[in-house]
């Protein structure tokens, strides 16, 4: 009998997921640096990171991802699972067909002698260029199993839609992200509201506290030197005369639409920084 050589199946690029990765530690720096800077209080910037992060696992699961079979056995591992057999509990390896509205997702199901069903992470198949790569991982991985277990099948087992259990992978992972999401929900929530709540109780300040800018209100004068309305999406500005008391700050689209140069307005400053720009005819 000829020889047969071991499988190891990874994703076909490596390059994509190191990027997510590197997006996602960029992500925590930026979150962590912004909420730190900003004493603990989220922001734009600390809900982008936190986004970018969640990219960052994303990118290592893709990194992780690889199934392996030689002589001895067959096994995989992903971000959440790692799992192995001897071939000899291995009962068989068989195809599984779903249907998505783009077309057929051909993944491979081996079934264990005590009747558990594992979905392999890879190989998978999603369209006529790469099941031919499939179907040739899917044969030297029967007769990997044929040649070191004993099959229950001498064929290959196409199952289709409704033949088959779904293993837990998918929904442990989905699961994982809902509660990371619920967890970062539960702290930031309380933590807006509990800031909404001291500001509109903030008072000005007086005597010796008037200019230390902390839990009081703190009113400046400034002129308008220009503003600058983004397009899109992106964050608006608004430019002071001499760089007075502050350079610029960023408003909305709306808010820096109201103001025109030379006006006078009032600033009102609290825990470091300008909460609300005021004019004769917008606020």
């Amino acid at each position: 009998m000829s020889s047969v050589p071991e499988v190891t199946c990874r994703p076909r690029s490596r390059r994509f997921p190191w990027f997510l990765v590197g997006l996602g530690a960029v992500g925590l720096v930026l979150a962590s640096a912004r909420a730190a800077g900003a004493g603990g209080i989220p922001d734009a910037c600390v809900l982008a990171g936190c986004v970018l992060a969640s990219l960052g696992v994303a990118g290592a699961y893709g990194l992780v991802i690889r199934v392996h079979a030689d002589a001895s056995r067959l096994s995989y591992r992903t971000l959440l699972h790692r799992r192995s057999a001897r071939w000899d509990d291995v009962a068989d390896v068989r195809v599984r067909v779903q249907y998505a509205r783009h077309g057929e997702i051909h993944r491979v199901h081996v079934v264990m002698r005590g009747g558990r069903t594992w979905r392999l992470p890879l190989p998978v198949s999603s369209s006529a260029e790469e099941r031919t790569d499939f179907d040739a991982t899917v044969e030297a991985l029967r007769a990997l199993h044929q040649r070191y277990g004993t099959p229950e099948s001498d064929h290959l087992a196409v199952l289709s839609k409704g033949t088959a259990g779904r293993g837990p992978g998918l929904p442990v992972l989905l699961c994982a992200v809902f509660l990371a999401g619920a967890a970062l929900a539960a702290w930031f929530v309380p933590v807006v509201a509990a800031e909404k709540l001291a500001w509109t109780s903030a008072v000005p300040c007086a005597g010796q506290e008037a200019g230390r800018d902390e839990d009081c209100l703190t009113t400046l004068s400034a002129v308008v030197a220009r503003t600058e309305v983004a397009q899109g999406r992106g964050q608006s500005s608004v430019y002071f005369d001499g760089g007075r008391p502050v350079d610029r700050v960023s408003v909305s689209k709306e808010g820096a639409g109201g103001f025109r140069a030379g006006d006078r307005v009032r600033l009102t400053v609290w825990r470091h920084g300008v909460r609300e720009i005021a004019g004769g005819h917008h606020v």
